[in-house]
């Protein structure tokens, strides 16, 4: 037939990309939290005879309540999260806690709305007494009562905060233990115990019973209720203000720190050295400088994107900003020259404290919708949200249609089933829940 089809073999030439392994495995590592990075490098020093750990290795960051540890570090443990949110916990010991007054227990309910998963207060008080349109005294003792339910600490700033406020309680006597916690809290989350014990002439017995003390107190003291508990949070960088200027503090603690042991080097240039065992090094030679090499772009690319971030969300670092700049992957991965996949992973289950609290990385790049006044983030948003529960009647507490409609009469137009997901991400129970039954 004239009209038959005949097969035939046709060559086009096509651009494709393909990651190398070496770049395909750095990604891998960037994408990685601090936990698991941990574990890959100390699979790789196992596995890999050229890689060995240097004499110095910093004890992991406080990450999660719980007791144990090695006694050369120290170190907090993930424990079983609840099923009742902290919000609820809180909130059923308020109006039983006796001597309180009405007005601690109204301020103590109001400040749940700004505590955030791991319990830290996301705010400062002078700012939420601004928000609320109350006395900062009244707010200040909200606080204090909020401070002492179980688990104590929730309401603190940040980790050494929450630290602090349970040394006080749980060991009033000892006053040398608040005084290190209290004045060297970095030394004591980057292992530099040396200097600590030179300051205070401790002994080894004294020594002991301090990191004994510290294994009882919980940084995070909200993370085993809700979704925060579900996985471990370890602080990849910080940020602080010196002078004018933010400075990033990048969080090695807990890392092992390793090389290439120089013997199997010389082992693979030297003449004697057999040619099957020269194979033998190379091959795991390339494997340890991928991984060492890795882990230093890793470190680099992290801090630029925080700097970034600094640069962008200054006003909300200096509490000038009720929510966060609108930012994308995409703006971010332009300004430091990587792909928007790299940023995205970057940003992946890692967290940031900052001046105001600890934050997942991805908190910054927030989604935004057209405002009266040009594009609102979708963090701001959520204070607005926040602010407007917080000054509700508990008796007759707003509905989501209710505040979908407070917002769009202010110019922000979000559907009901919007305003739900925002208020269930920040972990606010619904309106049936949160009426206050007299």
């Amino acid at each position: 037939m004239s009209g038959e089809l005949k097969p035939s073999l046709e060559l086009k030439p096509t651009l494709r990309q393909v990651l190398s392994p070496q770049l395909r495995f750095s990604l891998k590592l960037l994408q990685m939290p601090k936990l698991e990075l941990r574990q890959e490098i100390i699979s790789a020093l196992e596995e890999n005879p050229l890689l060995e750990e240097m004499e110095w290795t910093p004890p992991e960051v406080p990450t999660a309540p719980g007791g144990g540890g090695e006694e050369e570090g120290l170190r907090w443990d993930r424990i079983p999260g609840k099923e009742q949110t902290l919000y609820h916990h809180l909130l059923s010991q308020i109006e039983v806690t006796p001597n309180t007054t009405k007005e601690e227990r109204t301020a103590a309910r109001k400040l749940l709305l700004y505590l955030d998963p791991m319990g830290h207060l996301i705010m400062d008080p002078e700012l939420i007494a601004l928000e609320l349109e109350m006395p900062v005294e009244q707010v200040k003792k909200g606080l204090k009562l909020l401070q002492r339910l179980d688990p104590i600490g929730c309401g603190a700033r940040d980790c050494k905060e929450a630290v602090l406020i349970q040394a006080k309680t749980k060991y009033p006597n000892d006053k040398l233990l608040a005084s290190i916690i209290r004045d060297h809290w970095e030394e004591l989350c980057q292992g530099h115990w040396g200097k600590v014990e030179k300051i205070y002439n401790l002994s080894e017995e004294e020594k002991l019973g301090i990191l004994k003390r510290l294994r009882t107190l919980d940084p995070f003291p909200g993370i085993r209720w809700g979704e925060a508990a579900q996985s471990f949070v370890q602080v990849e960088a910080y940020i602080y203000k010196v002078g004018d200027e933010y400075q990033v503090h990048l969080d090695e603690s807990g890392i092992p720190r390793i090389r290439i042991n120089p013997t199997y080097l010389e082992m693979m240039e030297s003449p004697s050295t057999p040619e099957e065992v020269k194979e033998f090094i190379k091959e795991r030679y390339q494997r340890a400088l991928t991984l060492v090499q890795s882990i230093e772009q890793r470190k680099r690319t992290i801090r630029r994107v925080v700097e970034v971030i600094i640069e962008k969300q200054r006003p909300f670092l200096e509490g000038r900003s009720q929510g966060v700049i609108p930012m994308t992957l995409k703006e971010v991965a332009e300004k430091v020259g990587l792909h928007q996949s790299t940023v995205s992973r970057v940003v992946s289950k890692k967290y940031v404290q900052t001046p105001q609290g600890t934050f997942p990385l991805k908190l910054f790049f927030s989604s935004s919708v057209e405002g009266k006044e040009g594009k609102v983030s979708a963090m701001t948003i959520k204070q607005r949200i926040r602010r407007l529960i917080s000054q509700e009647d508990p008796a007759k507490p707003l509905g989501d249609q209710a505040i979908a409609d407070i917002l769009a009469k202010e110019g922000i137009r979000l559907a009901r089933r919007t305003v739900t997901k925002y208020r269930e991400a920040m972990g606010i129970p619904a309106s049936t829940k949160r009426r206050l039954r007299r």
